[in-house]
């Protein structure tokens, strides 16, 4: 089965429950890429979770060929 390539726009409080959910999944979805307008926001969950790309502008996420 594929996995999915997930995208997280915004990395406040909420951003956890969505890692969480991205867990649960059982290895069919994968966290690739989190957007924050705050860069010190996005580094700190960057140092909290692993992905393989940050951004700080939105359409950089999205247009990314990974983010399903």
């Amino acid at each position: 089965m594929k996995r999915v390539g997930v995208g997280i726009i915004g990395t406040g409080m909420i951003a956890e429950q969505h890692v969480t959910a991205i867990e649960h999944l059982g290895g069919l979805g994968v966290l690739i890429a989190a957007c924050d307008a705050n860069p010190a926001r996005l580094t700190r969950f960057g140092e909290r979770h692993f992905f393989p790309f940050a951004c700080q502008n939105p359409s950089d996420l999205i247009d990314r060929k990974d983010v399903d």
